[in-house]
């Protein structure tokens, strides 16, 4: 996934790519998790097809592919002769929102709390241990869901204490700057 992200850095500094409007601000053009990948751009066929020759070059060099029998291009804000082109070169069937991932419905609209909540009580029920899934769910429901992080702009959240180890009362979360780090020296 690394030669994904360099193969997407090059790519954003093309003058022919343009990002999603939505997500040119955070340079963003793709998010992974998992064995799942979500890829943005304008839709204008130069960036569409700047974006899916990166991606196959990725998976020539990966031996990594999109199943197209489980992939979807979504795409708004264009006339229908566009949308036919895109669909077109791209080889995918045409999504339709919203649709669910993680039990969130996606949409082109900001989501709501009770929304997201499926996706926390997963996280929480499911991966972490339940001392600590409540704690997380008794942070969520008094900043997220009240409105009080929207009072003030200072963080929330300790992330020096929340690294800690847990004796230490911290809830052992990995600091990935500092991890990464380590590995990177490590494999050096």
């Amino acid at each position: 996934m690394e030669y994904l992200q360099r193969e997407f850095s090059q790519l954003a500094l093309n003058k022919d790519f343009h990002f999603h409007p939505r997500c040119k601000r955070l340079g963003v053009m793709h998010v992974c998790f998992a064995d799942d990948l979500f890829m943005f751009c304008r839709a204008d066929l130069k960036s569409i097809k700047l974006l899916q020759n990166a991606f196959l070059k990725f998976s020539r060099a990966s031996g990594l592919q999109a199943n197209p029998d489980k992939s979807s291009v979504y795409i708004a804000g264009i006339n229908e002769r566009m949308k036919e082109l895109i669909l077109e070169e791209l080889g995918y069937n045409e999504g339709i929102l919203p649709f669910k991932y993680l039990g969130v419905s996606l949409a082109p609209k900001k989501l709501s709390n009770q929304q997201c909540w499926p996706l926390v009580e997963k996280i929480t029920v499911f991966l972490l241990p339940k001392k600590i899934s409540k704690m997380i769910e008794a942070i969520c429901r008094t900043f997220m869901w009240t409105g009080q992080a929207d009072i003030s702009r200072r963080a929330l959240v300790a992330w020096d204490r929340v690294c800690l180890p847990q004796i230490m009362g911290g809830l052992n979360v990995i600091n990935l700057c500092n991890w990464n780090k380590v590995v990177i020296v490590k494999h050096m």
